[in-house]
């Protein structure tokens, strides 16, 4: 008995090799065949396993935990045909050859030249013509998406199916056109190239860029194509809400004061590209013992709203201190904070908006604000702003503005994508710092002479101050 286990266990490990499209298994001076789905055209071991090749059919892999009866794991498209395996430095590469079909009237035909003739020479027989067409390439693997969340989706296709960490997935709709003639066919659009980040035997979570939104039941598969997402230019904003302000409060810099120059707004994306929003735009308020001053404008805008540029109008409502009298003279300040508003001017306020560039990629942005009262145009301000991206999830941004309702400031800013992927439920943080300066007119206790008499009035007095800011904004889309 010894003998035996002796020999069994010294016993060589058996080899496999392809005969006439049969597999067999070859210990010491034995062979065994091994039953095939298909014919074989090659062998090869790696591992624990056993790979055969089967052409057209594809491409087997068997269990070698007995390496002298292989179990059959499963059976593999491999998109082409399967030609042969080849074992490189301890790993199996596969050897897979398409064949590629196109109409001989598309071919280019060049006339050759005629040989000479030969007297009592015979035409060689023409070539026989063949006899089948060459095999049709397999299509690839489709799978469904099961799964969409906010900058990724799952998809009904895992490591089993050849899906590995990193693959690139294409995520397409698919849609009837016509054809001519009253026929349809079928098309399919790609949406997004997605990064696989996660995967099963049976699913895998593909990351999506900024701004790309997929619908579940899209279709997916494998492809070599490059990422789509886009930091300069990503797709236009498809949350149909966003909320948000800019806070930016400062302190009075030569007098007892503050203030602040801040905006708010709402807004909603319809699918045609209309954008309609209510801008609180600017937002500026002052209280200082040399006066208080307000410049303040809310506009309700529509406008045109594509991946590259937007466009629009607005109405809305202004109040402004009188910047645009006469300085009627200085008078000095009791030191303290009134709580009033003085020389304060309302009327209709017309608004301009336009962007140059993706709202969450590179743009530049401008938006007009104008003034009727007593019955005349006056220009309130310009607002304008560049972004820059800084990294895959956030901004530099420039921005200023001001204008002779009474407003001037200029920050540097830090735009940056907190939650989510610019889709809805994401959340962008914004900080900034820069300077600001309020001004306007105030009335003040004045002494007029009118032929020589003395007459106690009031006064127009110019009020300034500003300083430093630092901001803080949220925009959130729903």
């Amino acid at each position: 008995m010894f003998s035996s286990l002796l020999v069994v266990i010294l016993a060589a490990p058996p080899a496999y090799r392809v005969q006439d499209g049969a597999v067999q298994i070859v210990q010491d001076e034995a062979v065994t065949p091994l039953v095939t789905p298909c014919a074989a055209r090659a062998v090869a071991v790696e591992g624990a396993h056993l790979y055969v090749a089967c052409g057209a059919e594809g491409l087997l892999d068997y269990d070698l935990t007995d390496p002298a009866a292989p179990v059959l794991r499963g059976q593999r498209a491999m998109g082409g045909f399967v030609a042969g395996l080849h074992a490189v430095d301890g790993r199996v590469w596969v050897e897979v050859a398409r064949t590629e079909a196109v109409p001989a009237a598309a071919t280019a035909f060049e006339v050759p030249a005629a040989p000479p003739a030969t007297l009592g020479t015979t035409p060689a027989p023409a070539a026989p013509a063949a006899s089948a067409a060459p095999p049709k390439p397999e299509p690839a693997a489709t799978w469904t998406v099961v799964e969409v969340g906010s900058g990724f989706v799952v998809v009904d296709g895992g490591a089993e199916a050849g899906i590995a960490a990193n693959d690139h997935v294409a995520l397409y709709a698919r849609r009837e056109v016509a054809v001519g003639d009253g026929g349809t066919a079928a098309e399919d659009v790609l949406i997004a190239v997605g990064e696989v980040v996660a995967v099963t035997p049976e699913r895998a979570r593909v990351r999506l860029g900024l701004n790309e939104q997929i619908a579940k039941g899209a279709l997916a598969r494998a492809t070599k194509r490059g990422l789509s997402e886009s930091r300069l230019n990503p797709p236009r904003v498809a949350a149909p809400y966003d909320v948000g302000f800019m806070f930016r409060p400062f302190l009075a810099i030569g007098a007892f004061g503050f203030g602040t120059i801040s905006e708010a707004w709402v807004g909603m994306r319809l699918d045609n590209g209309l954008r309609l929003q209510v801008l609180l735009e600017p937002l500026g308020l002052g209280f200082a013992d040399e006066g208080n001053v307000i410049a303040a404008a809310g506009n309700a805008l529509a406008s045109y709203d594509t991946r590259l540029f937007e466009i629009g109008l607005g109405l809305g409502w202004s109040a402004v201190n009188d910047n645009f009298g006469d300085d009627a003279g200085k008078a000095a300040s009791d030191g303290t904070i009134q709580t009033e508003f003085d020389g304060v001017k309302s009327g209709l306020s017309i608004a301009q908006i336009a962007r140059l560039g993706a709202t969450d990629g590179i743009h530049l942005a401008v938006r007009n604000n104008f003034i009727l009262y007593d019955k005349t145009f006056r220009y309130g301000g310009t607002v304008a702003e560049g972004q820059f991206p800084a990294s895959e999830t956030s901004w530099l941004l420039l921005r200023g503005g001001g204008g002779l309702s009474g407003y001037i400031y200029g920050e540097l800013a830090l735009r940056w994508l907190a939650r989510g992927n610019g889709d809805r439920d994401s959340v962008f943080l914004t900080v900034s710092a820069g300077g600001a300066e309020l001004f306007g007119l105030d009335e003040v206790a004045c002494t007029r002479y009118v032929d020589g008499a003395e007459i106690q009035g009031t006064c127009s007095d110019s009020v300034s101050y500003g300083g430093p800011l630092v901001g803080f904004g949220v925009e959130w889309r729903l």
